[in-house]
């Protein structure tokens, strides 16, 4: 969260509770907070503040450079102002930034957990692994991942997302399957109902997979230690060459159905261009038809 600031004389109590909560959320890990040099010294002396908010955002003041540079390359980012004025967002730089006025922090639960909604618990546990690899890869240390794990159930994940948003239930994303079955194909039921109910804007996100499934952009390295098994190593070998096949500056490996195969893909003959003609295709290439 970025703040940005006004005259402390105008601050009111509402704001001021806003203040006091977001240093208390900093403190437990719940968010990253920075902002401008001269607003964060303001915080760490105000008379009006507790002396555990104050104490956070001296340390705020004090890490400001260590975590700036890292929020520099996020995507989604709240921006807390003190003007009286409308929950709003705009984009740029490809960066998203969420304005909330500081007397709304509260009514909107940003000092809570940010909500991860997925259709299933070992998709968010496989997510938060990918989020640690990432972290390591880079040597970031001391980030606590903290999080709601939401269980959205499949089809009925809509209405999972409907009830926290419908509640202002803090920032929450809800990451969908695509259920692709080829590259001119629609979106599957579950990820449309979930679009339908919240557009991209304000504090509510979905994010759809360009990919079938989870299984889709497992790294084959995985694949390769839990098949260890040899009656699976006949499959990992075809999928492995249609993985390495790029048709159209793509890699088809992002359209096969891991859990039941290319087969049944090949049956549907729906759409523009049938699942039967593209897997015809992607077969012959790689040598597997």
């Amino acid at each position: 969260m970025i703040i940005y600031w006004i005259n402390s004389q105008s601050i009111t109590d509402a704001e001021f509770d806003g203040l006091n909560s977001l240093a208390l959320s900093r403190k437990r890990g719940l968010n990253f907070v920075i902002g401008n040099r001269d607003v964060l010294r303001k915080l760490a002396d105000s008379s009006l503040l507790s002396q555990e908010s104050k104490a956070t955002f001296q340390l705020i003041y004090s890490e400001q450079t260590r975590w700036n540079n890292l929020l520099s390359q996020q995507s989604f980012i709240v921006t807390l102002c003190g003007a009286e004025q409308e929950l709003t967002s705009y984009k740029q730089n490809e960066i998203t930034f969420l304005v909330v006025p500081l007397n709304k922090f509260l009514t909107y639960y940003l000092d809570s957990k940010v909500n991860v909604v997925a259709e299933h618990l070992r998709d968010i546990r496989f997510y938060r692994a990918m989020v640690k690899s990432y972290l390591n890869k880079h040597n970031i240390r001391g980030v606590n991942l903290t999080f709601r794990h939401v269980l959205g159930g499949g089809n009925t994940t809509f209405e999972v997302v409907k009830q926290h948003y419908n509640k202002n239930d803090g920032v929450s994303i809800c990451i969908l399957d695509s259920d692709l079955k080829y590259p001119q194909d629609n979106i599957g039921a579950t990820a449309k109902k979930v679009l339908d109910i919240i557009p991209d804007t304000d504090y509510s996100r979905a994010l759809v997979l360009n990919s079938r499934e989870l299984e889709n952009i497992i790294p084959f390295l995985i694949f390769d230690e839990v098949l260890s098994n040899l009656k699976y190593q006949p499959a990992l070998t075809k999928l492995k060459t249609i993985k390495n096949l790029t048709l159209n500056n793509e890699s088809q490996i992002k359209y096969v159905d891991f859990k039941k195969g290319i087969k049944l893909a090949q049956t549907n003959q729906t759409g523009s261009q049938t699942s039967k003609s593209f897997w015809t295709d992607v077969l012959t290439q790689a040598g597997l038809f």
